[in-house]
């Protein structure tokens, strides 16, 4: 027979602890393979294993895989030559992964480098440790057949089979692995490819052979080799992704087909499957054989009907490419052509799918629109396009021609940033299409969801109308064209069948949805646009079950999708609550993140002015109605004790539908959603006052808040999730509402009925099923429930600690509405009390417990610290709050972000770390100052040590000091503006005094830090309660009768203070660590209060001298950004690189790094400039106290 087949196996993960579960899976297939051959004539030409032979690169598991190669071999009665073998990430042993391989696999940042990694003999031998039990078992299993080592890291080898001459490429796609994949940056390398493919020229069939599905190499990796093999190899086979894979691709020049196998055993989640194929060359047709491993019965491997709907009998027939039919075929044999056509045009289905996007987010929900005015006009709705205003993040832009970064392969970062102007901040959809993946973070309402469903209207009514204006309304910043959105509400999946943890669970899920809404035949469609690129997938609400295991399994469903899909033409964008994103290890690998900031007043009224003309043109009110109203509010909104809400997106559009519905504003959140809750009401009130009965008439508007309140505290707390309205069904609503009616279950369910039409807190998704319009709805009406339950303060307390994303927000709201809607301050103090130990704080308590008392300072602030301080009985317990939130900070206690807003929340409540009657200094015997003793220390950076060096730093050298003291904070903005306020210095931009007392006060040039420095030291030299020895230094000097001033430290000075002697990279050691600074991967992306990264503390305990802000000193950079005119070896002795008068032309050295700015710009040694005019957002500074006094 003129045909060739062979058995396709991968990822069998062979270790010793699992071998009576993988005996018990493979002696099956052993079975399996012999009955093929038997029953259907499936006996193999040749067996491909393409990689993760064992579980972790063991001896032992190559043991294992060569005592089933045997049994594997007689069973189809092959000989060794016949199987071919690839190396996996898995068949890495990690414990041999060197630091030079490391240093290696992380510098890779172009084509280039790879190629000349993969031609250095050095480079490899440095590599190939990591393979020593992989090639040991391949050279002593296979002999000399199929050699591996550094200089035979591929193989090509041919054999004859049915008359052609068959080329097997074994590629080593692990070649640059370090073992873990979610750590790995993979790659083939051109010349690895090129090399193979030049050994196979002439060939009759190229098979490729590797372990990684293109997808997951370096995207200019993948543009590089995907083409070139898809276009000489006749097939690619791969595994690695666990599940098995079909897809040809078929272009004027290039006829390749990648077929990726399951994985063989994996004791876990997925299905254990394989692949045979059989090509026959006389009818040109091929045949996939698709195979998965059962439990049931003793276990058996059976037909996969699971992976393909449209492949129902385990097989999927297609047609040979010219090259690899035989040039005397005649004919062709009858039987099935592929996969089954689509039943309708792919742009008509398309068009039918962008229909139904449209649809579904082109309005406002309808719960949130004055229900009075939709009965009116039941209708007509509120459009989102229209009332849609930007949103920002808290990232800052880099706008063309700047890498503020410092992602540059050589020399130094850009600095075109040094321009004398304001910082920008990043916009929403600048972030999204700047990121390929993304997470966009924001609290509650913070506009997550509508900026999602406007991103995926626009780019829908976009792909059906093609007319640009869809486009238009993106602007400039979207640079990506009409992307095919994929819009999934992360809730919905969680809560189904299909939320198993894995990519195949989150695609059927999203067929299945589709197959709701009449579009199931869009399947193959979609399909194909997510292989081919170009699709929006938008995932929204990743935090929407912590339900632990299913609160993994849609984390790992998210990235398993995002692997599969992984074309780089598609774009992933992800919603999720910033602080449920905090999770130890819930993050999501190679994702972005960006948080989404509050409004400011201009996009306010942007949005005032929206809602109220869309309102005209709803004819709800008159044009000169309209424009009253609009002035109104604006003017309105701004009281002091609105604005502060006006900047939440959904508390703004709720305050915008009150002011039109009832002409007045609520004075605070708690209030605000009162009556939001009550207007929803008014339906309900307006049907027993009119001619409605029955059930009506039964129930007080009153008795039905109530009632409704308990709903959602059942709801939430059955929900378990972090994010998204819970699902309610009728039988939750009926066993409630029956208590307001004499216990009859009837009734309730008329007044169910009744509630799906009319009451407006209750929306019907689906029949039976119900939700509240928003889930701050949700969490406001549990929060009122549980404010009015006896053990409201221990019983909030106890919720809190046992699930703290789940009530977080509804203990905040039990808490304001016990405080100021019901006047009860003293049970809400309660609560704070409850929920913050009353013991001393304890370095051994539990995350929970620290979270807790977080979360207390928090109620303080909600209920208001004055009412608080003004009950005797809770004075004490303030300051007990105060004390856990600042041994939290300073103990290091849960994740950098926590901590983060742990500090905002101790700087509004007055940081005792602090002493305002000291200028606001550190409260301790020094205030704030550290002694740097004399000696030397090493400056700079030796590249051997410290491969990321710039040149400018060269070389390290040993500098010698005198004496000196320098702060362990940057300056604070209270410190700051206490100047300010005391001397009556004029700040050019008065942001820097706005922010939060203990934020590194930021938007200072050196000027202005010369200036603070000048006035402390005449404050502490007059004032008598500075200590010694400061004030006698400050005072005499230190016997020479020259006082000592406080100054900016030079730089050797504050490098000295950042690194101590040793020479070390970061302040705390050489080894990067997000916990111990603010930087670009810690995902802040703003400045964070003083000290939150104790474990960043350099030798002589200084904090935060690595990131949070770049810090001024007085040295002198040079004229030239790119080249310093002060170079190494430092000579404290030049007087000239200090020069204080020098002209502001020359740039000054800044130190440190900066919240917004990646980890190589963070080391000791690193140097940074600006003309010492510039201001930003990222510019701060330290003072020192030294006997510097030369002004040359």
């Amino acid at each position: 027979m003129n045909t060739i087949t062979w058995l396709h196996i991968s990822d069998l993960h062979f270790k010793d602890e699992d071998k009576w579960n993988q005996n018990k899976v493979l002696d099956k297939l052993l079975d399996d393979v012999e009955e093929r051959n038997s029953r259907d004539g499936l006996r193999p030409n040749c067996i491909f294993v393409t990689g993760d032979i064992t579980c972790k690169g063991s001896s032992k598991g190559y043991e294992l895989a060569g005592a089933f190669f045997d049994d594997l071999l007689k069973a189809t009665g092959l000989g060794k030559e016949r199987l071919f073998v690839v190396p996996g990430n898995h068949d890495v042993d990690q414990k041999a992964v060197t630091s030079g391989a490391k240093l290696i696999a992380k510098g890779i940042d172009d084509r280039d480098t790879i190629n000349d990694i993969i031609a250095s003999e050095e480079d490899r031998r440095t590599l190939f440790p990591k393979f020593q039990h992989y090639a040991k078992f391949v050279n002593d299993w296979f002999g000399s057949d199929m050699p591996f080592n550094d200089e035979k890291y591929y193989y090509v080898r041919p054999f004859p089979v049915a008359g052609k001459n068959v080329a097997i490429l074994g590629l080593n796609s692990a070649i640059l692995s370090l073992g873990d994949s979610k750590q790995d940056r993979l790659a083939l390398g051109e010349r690895q490819v090129d090399l193979a493919l030049k050994e196979a020229k002439g060939a009759d069939l190229r098979i490729a052979l590797m372990h990684h599905p293109f997808e997951c190499m370096l995207p200019f990796d993948r543009e590089d080799c995907e083409a070139t093999l898809l276009k000489q190899c006749d097939f690619i086979l791969h595994g690695h992704l666990h599940q098995t894979g079909i897809l040809g691709l078929k272009t004027p020049d290039a006829e390749g087909m990648v077929l990726a196998a399951g994985a063989c055993y994996k004791h876990r989640k997925y299905p254990n499957a394989c692949n045979w194929v059989r090509l026959d060359f006389d009818s040109g047709q091929g045949t996939v054989y698709l195979r998965e491993y059962s439990g049931k019965g003793g276990g058996f491997w059976t037909k996969d009907v699971r992976t393909y709907r449209n492949v129902d009998d385990g097989w999927y027939p297609f047609k040979l490419g010219s090259k690899k039919t035989s040039k005397d075929k005649k004919k062709t044999r009858g039987g099935r052509t592929g996969v089954r056509p689509a039943k309708m045009d792919p742009a008509l289905l398309e068009a039918a799918y962008l229909r139904h996007v449209v649809r579904s987010c082109k309005s406002l929900p309808l719960g949130i629109i004055d229900p009075r005015a939709m009965e009116q006009t039941r209708q007509q709705t509120m459009d989102l396009a229209p009332l849609y205003v930007s949103l920002n993040t808290t990232s800052q832009a880099v706008d063309e021609g700047e890498s503020p970064k410092g992602k540059g392969k050589r020399g130094r970062p850009d600095e075109s940033m040094i321009r004398d102007r304001e910082p920008r901040v990043l916009g929403a959809l600048e972030a999204a299409a700047l990121e390929r993946r993304m997470v966009l973070l924001g609290g509650p309402g913070s506009g997550k969801s509508t900026f999602v469903n406007y991103l995926a209207l626009c780019l829908a009514g976009e792909r059906l109308e093609k007319t640009g204006e869809w486009l238009a309304r993106l602007g400039p910043a979207w640079t990506h064209g009409s992307l095919l959105p994929l819009r999934v509400t992360l809730r919905e999946f969680a809560a189904g069948e299909f939320c198993d943890g894995t990519a195949d669970g989150l695609w059927n899920f999203i067929i299945d949805s589709l197959a709701a809404h009449t579009l199931g035949d869009f399947e193959p469609v979609l399909r194909r646009r997510l292989l081919e690129g170009g699709v929006l997938v938008i995932l929204d609400g990743l935090d929407g079950v912590p339900d632990p295991k299913r609160r993994w399994a849609v984390h790992d469903a998210v990235l398993g999708f995002s692997s599969v899909h992984a074309h780089e033409k598609n774009r992933y964008l992800v919603t999720c609550r910033g602080y449920a994103y905090q999770e130890a290890g819930w993050r999501l690998d190679d994702f972005r993140e960006h948080t989404l900031a509050p409004l400011d007043e201009e996009r306010i009224d942007r949005f005032i002015t929206g809602w109220y003309e869309e309102i005209v043109r709803l004819g709800w009110k008159s044009p000169a109605e309209g424009k009253k109203l609009i002035e109104h509010l604006q003017t309105t909104i701004r009281r002091t004790d609105l604005s502060p809400l006006a900047g939440n997106p959904l508390q703004l559009t709720m305050m915008t539908s009150l002011h039109f519905s009832w002409g007045r504003l609520p004075d605070d959140r708690a209030e605000l959603y009162q009556e939001m809750v009550r207007l929803l009401l008014v339906r309900w009130q307006e049907a027993r006052l009119g001619q409605e009965v029955g059930v009506t008439r039964m129930v007080s508007p009153g008795d039905l808040e109530s009632a409704l309140e308990r709903v959602a505290f059942v709801a939430h707390r059955a929900q378990e999730g972090a994010d998204g309205p819970a699902d309610v069904t009728e039988a939750q609503l009926r066993s409630v509402f029956q208590e307001c009616l004499e216990g009859s279950w009837d009734k309730a369910g008329d007044l169910v009925a009744f509630i799906k039409d009319r009451a407006g807190l209750l929306i019907e998704k689906a029949p039976g099923v119900y939700t509240f319009p928003h889930r701050s709805y949700q969490e406001y009406l549990a929060g009122s429930y549980l404010a009015v339950q006896p053990d409201f303060p221990d019983r909030i307390a106890g919720l809190v600690r046992e699930n703290y994303a789940q009530w977080r927000e509804v203990a905040l709201w039990a808490v304001a509405v016990t405080a100021r809607l019901k006047k009860m301050t003293y049970i809400a103090a309660d609560a704070a009390s409850a929920l913050c130990p009353c013991d001393e704080p304890r370095s051994d308590a539990s995350p929970e417990i620290w979270r807790a008392a977080s979360l207390s300072g928090e109620v303080l602030l909600e209920i208001g610290l004055r009412e608080v301080e003004a009950l005797d009985r809770h004075r004490s317990m303030v300051s007990r709050v105060r004390q856990w939130l600042q041994a939290l900070l300073e103990q290091g206690k849960l994740r950098p972000r926590e901590r983060v807003v742990t500090g905002n929340v101790l700087a509004r409540l007055g940081d005792p770390r602090f002493r305002p009657e000291a200028f606001f200094l550190p409260a301790d015997d020094m205030l704030g100052f550290v002694e740097i003793p004399a000696g030397p220390f090493l400056m700079g950076s030796d590249k051997k040590q410290d491969p990321s060096a710039y040149d400018d730093e060269l070389p390290q050298h040993p500098v010698t000091l005198q004496g000196f003291y320098i702060g362990r904070y940057p300056v604070t903005v209270a410190q700051f503006r206490a100047f300010v306020e005391d001397s009556g210095y004029g700040p050019k931009y008065a942001e820097y005094i706005k922010g939060l007392d203990t934020h590194p006060v930021a938007y200072v040039t050196w000027h202005d830090t010369r200036a603070y420095c000048d006035w402390l030291t005449d404050r502490l030299r007059s004032w008598e309660g500075t200590p010694e020895p400061l004030a006698g230094l400050l005072r005499n000097g230190s016997g020479d009768g020259k006082p000592w001033r406080v100054i900016l430290p030079s730089e050797a000075e504050w490098e000295k203070a950042a690194r101590g002697k040793d020479g070390r990279i970061h302040p705390w050691g050489d080894e990067i660590d997000p916990d111990r600074a603010n930087y670009d991967d810690t995902g802040i992306g703003a400045t964070s209060p003083a000290g939150c990264f104790p474990a960043g503390a350099g030798p002589y305990g200084c904090l935060d001298m690595a990131g949070n802000v770049w810090e001024w000193t007085r040295s002198l950079w040079g004229k030239e950004r790119g080249k310093p005119d002060f170079k190494y070896p430092y000579d404290p002795a030049d007087r000239r690189r200090e020069n204080l008068k020098a002209g502001d032309e020359i740039s000054r050295v800044l130190r440190g790094g900066a919240f917004y700015y990646l980890v190589r710009l963070l080391r000791c040694a690193f140097r940074y400039r600006f003309v010492p005019g510039y201001r930003g957002r990222l510019t701060g500074f330290r003072v020192s106290l030294s006997p510097f006094f030369s002004e040359i």
